[in-house]
């Protein structure tokens, strides 16, 4: 009984040194965190490029809420796809959303530690839905068939007004800003955002509400944009730590 009081009460007194350990860790990153924002706002470059890619973000997404009802007013073409002729359509909406959104806060949360690398995403996707919008209107397409509408809250509620939008096809928004994600990723997190686009996109397939080259496309385009913004950044941000530095 002895020896059970004593490991009892060993181990109850290593929890707070645990604990202290763990909130010191969470501190500490914290203060790195902050230290790397103001040394960040320093340098006018950084403060010019974040104000300007803030409201590029603004007009991108009022273009985007009258664009999207004009083309889905349009008739395209219907591409012959064996992969979705081959696999029934399903409604994942629910799911979709859940294994975008979910994961995607958590890289944001990485991200918040390293103002560069969340300059450089940020200014990826905008550049990318920029594209995008102009391969659309270039390459009228019309929905796979099966396609089910994607029910997608977010994107309804800042580009697509709450209307139902099939036709905003070539090239895949949401695949290009993961790949956004993986362009900035460490090597040892680029698995864990791969098992992630591999998800999305199989879902995105079974939803029908792309084509295969819909996100080809997109993974193809999306590295060539993030590589460039990288270059960019680092001419005039290289004193600044990058995610997984």
């Amino acid at each position: 009984m002895a020896h059970d009081f004593h490991t009892d009460f060993m181990k109850t007194a290593d929890q707070p040194a645990h604990t202290n350990i763990h909130t010191r860790k969470r501190y500490s990153r914290l203060q790195q965190g902050l230290q790397a924002w103001k040394m960040a706002f320093q340098i006018p470059f950084f403060r010019w490029a974040a104000i300007l890619t803030c409201i590029a973000g603004l007009i991108l997404a009022y273009i985007a809420q009258l664009f999207f009802p004009y083309i889905q007013q349009r008739h395209g073409i219907v591409l012959h796809d064996p992969l979705l002729q081959w696999l029934p359509a399903y409604d994942v909406s629910a799911w979709l959303f859940g294994c975008l959104y979910l994961p995607m806060l958590g890289w944001l949360c990485m991200l918040l530690a390293y103002p560069r690398s969340l300059l450089q995403v940020m200014m990826t996707i905008i550049i990318l839905q920029t594209i995008r919008l102009i391969t659309i209107w270039l390459i009228p397409l019309d929905p796979p068939a099966g396609c089910i509408v994607l029910h997608d809250p977010l994107i309804n509620m800042i580009a697509y007004r709450h209307q139902p939008i099939t036709h905003d096809l070539f090239f895949s928004g949401h695949t290009a800003t993961m790949m956004a994600f993986y362009g900035a990723a460490p090597p040892r997190k680029k698995w864990w955002l791969g098992i992630w686009m591999g998800m999305v996109m199989a879902l995105l397939l079974i939803q029908h509400a792309h084509y295969t080259i819909d996100l080809l496309a997109a993974m193809l385009i999306s590295p060539a944009i993030s590589t460039w913004v990288d270059v960019y950044l680092s001419s005039a941000l290289e004193q600044l730590p990058t995610w997984g530095q």
